[in-house]
């Protein structure tokens, strides 16, 4: 389990549970004290070395993306509450083993916007679902703030969404800067995964580029997933930020930076744009599937009363489900607040891919174990 995680354990003999002494990479070297009173049996105590992967069972994620005009409009809270409760149904009933936010989880980078936000992703944390969000522009100033790889406003977003939030949690990889970027560890359909997040704003800076390289390098049995907020426009080009310090080309810097070094790379993810486009690109010798699903600008419901809607939109609730399994990725969009699939037309919301995944390699061996 090359640079997995891995815990050592002890056996409590009277609830049967088992108690964590130690929690590190492969190779792991623990020594721990335990309370022998408490934990012999028979003059015995018994302890586990394991590696540590999360999952539910379940071969599917949820992403969502650009929900910020339910955290701006009085109106369309209550849909960022649906879209959360259905979330967390889906993980506690199994149908889905993580969920994902690429970005504009506020409309303003305001303390009006944020608890809202907050007060959402808290029934998903609730829950116990396995989530990654990253930054996107309006999260951290808009775009004069948050473009030039070194810049953004994250206060408010470290705030709500900072590492305190989720470093706790089994399936957290780790962060160089308090969550603006990070990675998680999960697995679906038997596949493991590294979700890699690359916050607004810095996605493409050359600390990034170094840290998500070696992430990468250190996963190298592992399907990587790439989630940021800018990646690709909505006619399915690569996106270039034409706001702030420049015309900076988010996308393809990522593209050529990140995704075509890293092998492991199969899939990326991204908002920003409204639209839904999927591209699927031969990259060497893999299949590496782009993906932009961003519902905001949709008003299938004709719900809206805000008077201020600049947009008369709102997003309706759609998510997108992904499901990974030996004949590749599948997807579908829908949304638990009109409880109908596709935004857009079926051929664009719907649709499967061919694409080759990793299979799980694990071994872990015990060198050497003593007892004094």
């Amino acid at each position: 389990v090359q640079q997995e995680r891995v815990r050592l354990s002890v056996l409590d003999p009277a609830s049967g549970a088992w108690i964590p002494l130690a929690t590190g990479t492969t190779a792991l070297e623990a020594s721990s004290v335990v309370n022998a009173q408490a934990y012999a049996r028979g003059g015995e105590i018994t302890v586990k070395a394991e590696p540590i992967y999360v999952g539910n069972g379940s071969d599917t994620m949820l992403w969502m993306s650009d929900t910020q005009h339910y955290t701006y409009f009085e109106d369309f809270v209550p849909i960022y509450t649906q879209v959360a409760q259905y979330t967390a149904a889906m993980y506690q009933n199994g149908e889905i083993g993580y969920a994902a936010h690429t970005g504009d989880l506020v409309e303003q980078n305001d303390l009006a916007n944020w608890p809202i936000a907050d007060a959402a992703h808290r029934i998903m944390d609730q829950a116990g679902v396995p989530m990654g969000v990253t930054a996107g522009n309006h999260d951290v100033g808009n775009h004069a703030a948050a473009t030039g790889y070194e810049s953004g406003d994250y206060a408010n977003f470290q705030t709500y969404f900072g590492a305190w939030r989720y470093e706790d949690a089994d399936w957290w990889g780790g962060s160089p800067n308090d969550n603006i970027n990070h990675y998680d560890l999960i697995t679906l359909g038997g596949y493991d995964f590294v979700m890699l997040y690359l916050g607004m704003g810095r996605e493409a800076s050359d600390e990034t580029v170094a840290w998500a390289n070696a992430v990468l390098a250190q996963y190298p049995n592992r399907n990587a997933v790439i989630l940021t907020h800018e990646y690709l426009s909505y006619k399915g080009a690569y996106y270039v930020d034409t706001y702030g310090s420049g015309n900076m080309p988010v996308g393809q810097d990522i593209f050529e930076k990140i995704v075509v070094p890293n092998e492991n790379v199969v899939l990326v993810l991204c908002g920003h744009e409204s639209g839904a486009v999927t591209n699927v690109k031969q990259v060497g010798t893999r299949t590496v599937v782009e993906m932009l699903a961003d519902y905001q600008t949709i008003d299938l419901s004709h719900s809206q009363q805000s008077t201020d809607n600049y947009w008369e939109s709102n997003g309706d609730g759609f998510v997108r489900l992904l499901t990974f399994g030996a004949d590749g990725l599948s997807f579908t969009t829908y949304s638990p607040t009109l409880d109908r699939y596709n935004a857009f037309h079926s051929s664009i919301d719907t649709g499967a891919v061919a694409l080759e995944l990793k299979a799980p390699s694990r071994a872990l061996v015990t060198t050497a174990f003593s007892a004094v």
